[in-house]
């Protein structure tokens, strides 16, 4: 159990007073609540994953356009992975982007990875499809699927490179139809 600390304030001497005496206390309840993520669940329908995501990922040297083809979702042989992923990811230069000291790469690798039973998905890359000339090295990814207020899924998370703080956020949207749907 969590003991709150006590709210003797002050004597109060007017109704603003115990208004404020009631905030304070409220606040101190809140900020000694036991806390923790919100509940993290399986995107919806798992199995309909597969298709192509884009968007774009940001990255010390600036934002990049990104592409996430999702090419097989496979149900996993454990509770805690439930799913597997096979895919490929692709990056390449956009208008803000293009100042950046690697503004004009573009290259694309392999990628499989897997969904835990709690939603969280991680990605790792198989190497090079397409390796840019610029010399980056392929990444990793972990986030999670989600469906957005619109119906759209949506990919939100970060890249994983061996630089501490490389790179930051990616956020991808499934904007076009599953093949054979549209």
């Amino acid at each position: 159990m969590v003991k709150t600390p006590p709210c003797a304030i002050g004597k109060a001497s007017t109704a603003t007073a115990s208004l404020w005496r009631i905030a304070a206390c409220a606040a101190l309840a809140l900020a000694f609540a036991p806390s923790g993520p919100a509940r993290a669940e399986l995107p919806p329908e798992p199995l309909r994953l597969a298709g192509l995501y884009g968007g774009s990922h940001v990255c010390e040297n600036g934002e990049h356009g990104a592409l996430l083809e999702i090419t097989r979702v496979i149900p996993g042989d454990t509770p805690d992975y439930p799913y597997r992923l096979e895919g490929r990811y692709a990056f390449f230069p956009v208008i803000s982007g293009r100042a950046g000291i690697h503004g004009e790469s573009a290259g694309s690798f392999r990628l499989v990875g897997e969904i835990r039973a709690d939603g969280h998905v991680t990605l790792d890359n198989l190497g090079w499809l397409v390796a840019p000339e610029t010399g980056e090295g392929a990444a990793d990814f972990e986030g999670r699927f989600t469906a957005r207020s619109d119906g759209l899924m949506q990919f939100e998370g970060r890249i994983e490179t061996e630089v501490a703080d490389e790179c930051g956020a990616v956020l991808l949207t499934r904007a076009l139809p599953v093949s054979g749907e549209g």
